[in-house]
């Protein structure tokens, strides 16, 4: 018994257990939140797939190796045309 009268003491005790309970929710809440961004960033890194209606979505190390790909293709495409001079 904390107090002298039980009604305060069970008072005391259920807001203690509702405090408890709010913590435990909103810790579950935050672990919901972290949990879905790293849902949603793994399904961004692994890409998906083409469906009815929609388009594939490339993972990220494809379209790290598509920018690579063009990158190289730029570096080593054709030379740039040169400006003839004209005899006069």
């Amino acid at each position: 018994m904390l107090t002298k009268a039980p009604v305060v003491d069970a008072f005391a005790a259920l807001g203690l257990v509702l405090a408890a309970l709010v913590l435990l929710w909103r810790a579950a809440r935050a672990l919901r939140r972290g949990w879905c961004r790293v849902a949603d960033f793994l399904d961004d890194w692994n890409g998906q797939p083409a469906r009815p209606g929609h388009k594939a979505i490339p993972s990220v190390p494809a379209r790290i190796s598509a920018l690579e790909t063009s990158v190289e293709e730029l570096r080593n495409g054709p030379a740039p045309p040169t400006r003839r001079q004209s005899s006069r």
